[in-house]
């Protein structure tokens, strides 16, 4: 694809917007033209560019997007090019984590992207970036155009620092998630890593939260252990993992085990995992990530 190199240089406008600089339109290359100027939106305007999922992605942080159309000089190929700025690497990787298809397999590109559905995606550093093949067959265009984008922004790999505080031993390949409001429907639980797992046959997730502080913690763990005692089955305390936990039988999500150390509550469940696997899974979390910060 001969247009790959120059559109770095239209493409270093777009991105570099991100930075404070005053906004300018794109100049025009060989074999691709920019259509109309670089457009900018923040939190609040956000509505205006995409509407209904504006509320998803200012849940995860977003502090801004710049986004530029593009169009080929033959064949009427067209792509769209959206870089949002999420503020932090965790906030970018859970917005990729939400948006991703569970069925589509990850690419590698940025630090992970994904394509389908007339769209290539992925996320690098604070950035998550999506790029719209609106006309044309395939998606070559929107893939160089990704390529592209990503060779700006500043170099990034592998997963969140966060995500070192799960156990990395049986984790299934890209099963990582990030929720930062509300996890497992509670409104108490923020900023949620999980993680699923393989435990003998069966698999098994891995959720942790750190509230930051005891106080909240347990204002946390009591909402949680009063919710599964009402809508549970059998809760029985649980003897001898983290200051207190309890196993039981969640309607939904199957066995369930919980406990809270510190500033942390830890969840393991699965549908059809023994109890003993889902045991050593929590016993194995509990002894890596909710060691009390000093």
């Amino acid at each position: 694809m001969r247009y790959v190199v120059p559109m770095i240089l239209l493409l270093t406008v777009a991105v570099g917007c991100l930075a404070d600089a005053p906004m300018s339109p794109p100049a025009a290359i060989p074999g691709w033209s920019a259509k109309g100027a670089v457009r900018e939106y923040d939190a609040k305007a956000l509505y205006e560019y995409i509407d209904g999922a504006a509320d998803l992605f200012n849940s995860y942080g977003f502090v801004r997007l710049v986004t530029a159309d593009y169009v080929s000089d033959v064949g009427e190929r067209a792509v769209t090019v959206d870089v949002y700025d999420m503020g932090e690497p965790l906030n970018a990787f859970g917005l990729f984590a939400s948006e991703r298809p569970p069925e589509v397999k990850a690419l590698d590109l940025g630090n992970q992207g994904y394509a389908g559905d007339g769209v290539v995606a992925f996320w690098q550093g604070r950035q998550y970036v999506k790029v719209l093949q609106l006309s044309g067959d395939g998606l070559d265009d929107a893939r160089a155009f990704a390529k592209a984008t990503a060779a700006l922004l500043p170099v990034s790999s592998g997963l969140p620092a966060e995500f070192a505080r799960l156990p990395a031993a049986d984790r299934v390949r890209d099963s990582e998630r990030y929720v930062r409001q509300s996890a497992l429907g509670h409104k108490l639980l923020d900023n949620v890593i999980s993680a699923e797992y393989r435990v003998g046959k069966a698999t098994a997730e891995l959720h942790l939260v750190d509230l930051t502080s005891p106080e909240r913690a347990n204002a946390a763990w009591t909402k949680l252990r009063e919710f599964e005692a009402k809508t549970g089955k059998h809760l029985t305390p649980l003897a001898g993992l983290g200051d207190e936990a309890f196993v039981v039988r969640d309607p939904s999500s199957g066995l369930m085990i919980a406990a809270r150390r510190h500033s942390c509550v830890l969840v393991a469940m699965s549908q059809t995992a023994s109890r003993a696997a889902v045991t050593d899974l929590a016993t194995k979390g509990m002894a890596l990530i909710c060691t009390p910060k000093q």
